[in-house]
């Protein structure tokens, strides 16, 4: 997968300095490069030859990974830059475009994918803005997903970033009709949808043009340090909750933090867990008694400490939410600061210059959430030393988060 992105960032680096003229050398470059991989194919590689598209068109293209497990093939794809944005990549896939992973075929329907990556014109072409659309999906030949829509641009870090981060990203999506039948393989009836906001810790910019053209220069790949939920709405059916918590990587690469889940429908996703046998039916009582009663020892808690802790610099959690929101209309809108530089070249500036320090309290943050709603219970999933538990209650091994 990374060295179709790698694929993908050169073709815009080419595209950016061939404008028309050069769109043959491009279709060479692109034959040439799809013949240096043999885990890549294709049966041709044509240029477009339109005054609003620079870019190439790819016949039956077709990426197999046997070592990871992965396939994937279309009709065609399309990659291509606007003549008035030559550092924003196109690229699109039609309905019927498949992947098949881990034996389980993934199938665009009507609408297929269509991406958009934009990089900075400075600090070497690197990825700042990213879009990525599909229409209706399916799962071994069940319905999986309506639509998708996920937007992530480059932002400053924040006050609660865990220790090894290089980049943050400012990510917005939604996810509707997504089928659970298809995804648990049928032991989940139902339908849910999930829109929100968060923000993803990297420990550097994943792509940069021009550290593809230079073959890597020598970078690391970039790899997931930590994420937060900064509430995204979670519907099943008729049972809706709001998902925040901040999760990173511990020493073992296993996911330390907490989850907190505000929902009013708590006996009916336990009623939903007992219906497909995660929980015995009879159990369903006495498990929403005790997560009540959990809940609000934890917010009875929450309150007694926001009471007696003094709220940090720089105006607290809320501040760090708030400020990305900003940055992202003018990283979209190009604007300049007072120096020149637009805030999108800032944060890459800081990325690749104030890495946030290493220290065992910046694993330790814990953002001080929005309180639940009336009648909502505040249920939370601690996780810490390799497990993962819903409240003093172990569940299970926590799961991995990233590579360290």
């Amino acid at each position: 997968m990374r060295s179709i992105l790698m694929f993908l960032v050169l073709l815009a680096a080419l595209l950016a300095g061939g404008w028309i003229g050069g769109e043959t050398l491009i279709a060479r470059s692109a034959r040439s490069l799809i013949a240096a991989d043999p885990r890549i194919a294709a049966e041709g590689v044509a240029e477009m030859r339109e005054p609003q598209r620079i870019g190439v068109r790819i016949d039956r293209p077709r990426m197999d990974d046997p070592a990871r497990r992965m396939a994937a093939s279309a009709d065609w794809m399309e990659v291509w830059l606007p003549p008035q944005a030559p550092n924003t990549l196109h690229a699109a896939l039609p309905a019927g475009s498949q992947l098949i992973t881990t034996g389980r075929h993934l199938v665009a329907g009507d609408g297929g994918i269509a991406a958009e990556l934009h990089f900075s014109p400075t600090h070497g072409l690197a990825l700042s803005e990213a879009g990525l659309t599909a229409g209706p999906m399916t799962l071994d030949g069940a319905p999986a997903l309506a639509g998708l829509r996920l937007d992530a641009v480059l932002s400053g870090y924040g006050h609660d970033a865990p220790p090894g981060t290089g980049a943050a990203y400012e990510v917005t999506g939604t996810a509707e009709g997504i089928g659970l039948g298809a995804l648990s393989g049928g032991a989940m009836p139902g339908e849910a949808k999930l829109a929100g906001r968060g923000r993803l810790w990297l420990s550097a910019v994943p792509l940069t043009a021009a550290a593809v053209a230079d073959g890597g220069s020598g970078r690391a790949p970039a790899r997931l340090v930590g994420l937060r939920s900064d509430g995204v709405d979670v519907t099943l059916d008729a049972l809706t909750a709001r998902v925040y918590g901040r999760l990173v990587g511990d020493a073992d690469g296993r996911a330390s933090g907490e989850v907190l889940i505000d929902t009013a429908d708590a006996e009916g996703f336990l009623n939903r867990a007992a219906a497909v046998g995660l929980l015995p039916q009879g159990a369903v009582p006495l498990a929403t008694a005790a997560l009540t009663g959990l809940a609000r020892g934890a917010t009875a808690t929450a309150a007694t400490a926001a009471s007696a802790t003094p709220e940090p610099a720089g105006g607290g959690a809320s501040a760090g939410i708030a400020q990305p929101a900003a940055m992202l209309t003018d990283a979209k809108a190009g604007t300049r600061g007072p120096d020149g530089q637009t805030y999108a070249d800032r944060a890459v500036e800081e990325a690749d210059a104030n890495r946030a320090p290493e220290g065992p309290d910046a694993s330790l943050v814990r953002p001080e959430w929005p309180q639940p709603q009336a009648g909502q219970i505040r249920i939370p999933l601690i996780f810490k030393g390799g497990t993962v538990s819903l409240g003093p209650v172990p569940l299970g091994p926590a799961p991995m988060l990233g590579l360290r």
